[in-house]
């Protein structure tokens, strides 16, 4: 079971994903274009974090 930090952790990456899809769209940018852009942000903001293993399998299972 996740843990309150994790779960903030989750949260924060939800909304951050969220408003660059947003972005993107407005932008016109392609779907793909977008889902690596978001990808390359979570897997940034996880490199800068200390995050336990089980966060990181969820990163991955994305």
């Amino acid at each position: 079971m996740p843990t309150f930090k994790q779960l903030q952790i989750i949260s924060l990456l939800e909304d951050m994903v969220e408003h660059t899809v947003i972005e993107e769209m407005e932008k016109g940018v392609f779907f793909k274009e977008i889902y690596k852009k978001c990808k390359s942000k979570v897997n940034t903001f996880i490199s800068l974090m200390y995050l336990d293993t089980d966060v990181k399998k969820i990163n991955t299972a994305v």
